[in-house]
């Protein structure tokens, strides 16, 4: 992948027009190789070019990516903690003022007016609970972008933990699978799947992926 990044907003359409295609997830312009962009390229300088021609560099961007919009949740996430603290600090101080709490609406001039007051600081209070949920729930999702994914992560898993698995069984072994009710053997090793038997069925002989067995 050959990315062009930068402040590309004004050559959007252009760049569509020459095959560009924008990619969220790097965010950048994923453009093919033609002397039309490479002169694109040569004509804009103020912009950067990627090649991301391996996983591991196609990680790095993803995760600067994500790095830098998971820091802008962060940086909202706490304007609202700080603002919530703001409009809880009026009844915060009032902490061990069982009179201001216990006070009963008194209906005269000087009542009803500290009455509103109460509740305007009541109303703040509601409003801080509610800007520090946003703030959680900000602060979650910026945590969830720390690790970022890129296509064929599961695949690798599976298959990294297939072959290590692949590893420790040996023909002959004893092994069970939730799948398959009593006692099995392995009789042959696939490139990924086992060919397992079995001991109370020996006509009973079938190939299973090796991550759904287990050593008896």
């Amino acid at each position: 992948m050959r990315l062009i990044v930068g402040d590309t907003y004004d050559y959007r359409k252009e760049l569509r027009a020459m095959g560009a295609q924008w990619t969220k997830k790097y965010r950048g312009w994923n453009v093919p190789r033609t002397e039309e962009i490479d002169q694109f390229i040569e004509e804009h300088p103020e912009f950067d070019v990627l090649v991301l021609d391996t996983i591991e560099k196609l990680r790095a961007r993803a995760q600067e990516v994500a790095d830098e919009k998971a820091d802008r949740l962060l940086e909202r996430a706490a304007k609202k903690r700080q603002k919530a603290e703001e409009l809880e600090e009026p009844i915060n101080s009032k902490h061990g003022d069982i009179a201001f709490f216990t006070q009963p609406n008194i209906n005269s001039s000087a009542g009803r007016a500290f009455t509103r007051q109460r509740e305007r600081m009541y109303d703040k209070l509601h409003k801080g609970f509610e800007l520090e949920n946003e703030a959680e729930e900000l602060e979650r999702r910026a945590e969830s972008l720390r690790n970022v994914q890129i296509q064929g992560d599961a695949k690798r898993r599976k298959d990294a933990e297939r072959e290590k698995i692949m590893e420790r069984l040996e023909v002959g072994m004893g092994v069970t699978s939730h799948f398959f009710q009593g006692p099995l053997k392995v009789v042959k090793k696939n490139k990924k799947t086992v060919r397992v038997q079995s001991v109370e069925n020996p006509n009973r002989v079938f190939s299973i992926d090796p991550r759904y067995l287990k050593e008896a």
